[in-house]
């Protein structure tokens, strides 16, 4: 299994990586966030979707007729728990209020500093607490500092300087090769110290990959390949979930901890996301729930 841990932990990238795209795509070509625009565009796929994935984790309470227990409205509403696939999307709003409020790069900065001691600080006080053991809302709070610094350098990101060719790219593989060899020493079930350590690494990376994105061409391309991206993903991730855990059923793999097969539900995964979110946005009224 140490190929899929090492992969696992080589793509920690992704998630700072995110929120890093979306401030960066919020100041480029010096614009500044249409706030009211913003706020559409995000709340309206989550609200429709939280109904929708919520209504689907529900399912087998619902078919038996039991109560629906342990639901946290709170955190469905405020924290994306609604299948724990759109914590994202809630975020997405906190950071962009964040930097709204924070006009100039040099207050991003000073606020992307101070957000990252306060991941730190909750690290070390939580050192050695298992991350698993989080529940929705000690989750969501522990990353949201760390969702905040990734916007905010995300949104400096455009007018700062970057190192550019092989000492970029070196830079950004020796990050993603650290996170990939930590999940190799310490497995998959982490502390909240050692999460620290992979998340740092992977935000290395995911700045240094948007960095190369903005040294690659012209700010137009950049925006254009970011936004592509961002159409493309939103879809994928937030119908990925119940799709992967129909083909686990269909294919009784469940509890399979086959690398091969991981990849290839993924895969799968991904394909049928994809060709729903597609046939989805031919509906224009249901374009904004997938783009």
């Amino acid at each position: 299994m140490k190929p899929a841990l090492s992969l696992l932990g080589a793509s920690m990238w992704a998630v700072p990586l995110l929120f890093a795209t979306s401030g960066f795509l919020s100041t480029l070509d010096g614009r500044s966030v249409d706030l009211p625009r913003r706020m559409r565009r995000l709340l309206v796929p989550y609200a429709v979707w939280s109904v929708v994935l919520l209504a689907y984790s529900a399912q087998g309470a619902i078919r038996a007729g039991a109560a629906l227990n342990g639901l946290n409205w709170l955190g469905v509403v405020f924290a994306g728990e609604a299948f724990y696939t759109l914590w994202f999307l809630a975020m997405l709003v906190y950071v962009t209020l964040v930097g709204w409020a924070l006009r100039s790069d040099s207050a991003r900065l000073a606020g992307a500093g101070l957000a990252m001691v306060a991941y730190a600080a909750l690290a070390v006080v939580r050192a050695g607490e298992p991350v698993l053991a989080t529940d929705t809302w000690s989750g969501f709070l522990a990353i949201a500092p760390l969702c905040v610094a990734s916007y905010l350098l995300g949104a400096a990101l455009p007018r700062a300087s970057w190192p550019k060719g092989r000492v970029a790219a070196l830079f950004v593989v020796a990050a993603m090769a650290a996170g990939g060899a930590m999940y190799v020493v310490w497995g998959v079930e982490l502390t909240q110290g050692q999460q620290l350590a992979v998340m740092l690494a992977g935000s290395v990376a995911a700045l240094g990959l948007l960095g190369m994105l903005a040294r690659a061409g012209s700010e137009a391309r950049a925006l254009s390949g970011a936004a592509w991206a961002g159409r493309m993903s939103l879809g994928i991730y937030v119908i990925h979930a119940p799709v992967l855990n129909i083909v686990r059923y269909v294919t009784h793999t469940r509890d399979s901890a086959s690398f091969v097969w991981a990849l290839a539900l993924c895969l799968i995964g991904i394909a049928v996301a994809l060709g729903a979110s597609y046939v989805i946005s031919l509906a224009r009224p249901l374009r904004p729930l997938v783009r």
